[in-house]
């Protein structure tokens, strides 16, 4: 399977996830009055329960597993951009298709010294962001890494010394794809299935082959 093949089918993937959630939701909103509406029985119920909680489990595996390969996608495209521009990465375009612009970037977080482990480098990173001694003991505060990561992207971009109770030794880079949909990926599943349409007498082969040459136009590279 070549790579417009492998396009072409997370789209298809994308187009019948789509209307099985229009689908769905238009269903589990009729289950949701006729049971306010008091249609089932005590038997009709719990079985209704146990379908709809197998649903959801193996529904919120997918959408993991989804999670964690755009995550991994983000990372190895993150490495190939950063070997590609290595002299010049601050300043190098971001990845142009028509369907999306993509923006690596890379931010800077640490481990965050924790008070049984390392009660020195915990209150001194306690006294930088001005927290009372006594708040600090009660160990109540958790790190919002979010934020954290802005603010030592932020320190290292001014060329600023890291907080005190933070060492270089704990910091890593934090690699994602910044992305801005350039085209509706509804518009493409729309024109992908009036292709089938216009071509319903031709053979299998014949419709994918013409699919795949317009997966290829829109998801082809834009250079700027």
């Amino acid at each position: 399977m070549n790579n417009n093949e492998k396009l072409l089918t997370f789209i298809e993937a994308y187009g019948n996830a789509r209307d099985t959630f229009v689908e769905m939701y238009r269903e589990l909103s009729i289950l949701r009055d006729d049971a306010k509406a008091n249609k089932f029985s005590e038997e009709d119920l719990v079985n209704l329960c146990i379908i709809l909680r197998e649903t959801s489990r193996f529904i919120d595996d997918l959408r993991k597993e989804y999670n964690g390969v755009e995550y991994l996608l983000q990372q190895i495209c993150c490495a190939i951009y950063t070997q590609k521009h290595i002299n010049d990465v601050h300043e190098a375009p971001p990845i142009r298709t028509g369907l999306v612009t993509g923006s690596p970037t890379a931010k800077m977080c640490a481990k965050v010294p924790k008070l049984k482990d390392n009660p020195e480098a915990y209150y001194s990173l306690m006294d930088h962001f001005k927290i009372p001694r006594n708040v600090a003991e009660m160990d109540i505060l958790r790190t919002h890494y979010p934020s954290l990561k802005e603010y030592l992207t932020n320190l290292a971009t001014k060329g600023e010394p890291l907080p005190k109770g933070i060492s270089p030794n704990d910091t890593y880079a934090v690699y994602s794809v910044l992305l801005r949909t350039r085209c509706d990926l509804d518009e493409v599943v729309s024109e992908l299935e009036d292709i089938k349409e216009e071509c319903s007498t031709d053979s299998n082969e014949e419709r994918r082959t013409k699919c795949l040459k317009h997966v290829e136009k829109v998801c082809s590279k834009i250079v700027r």
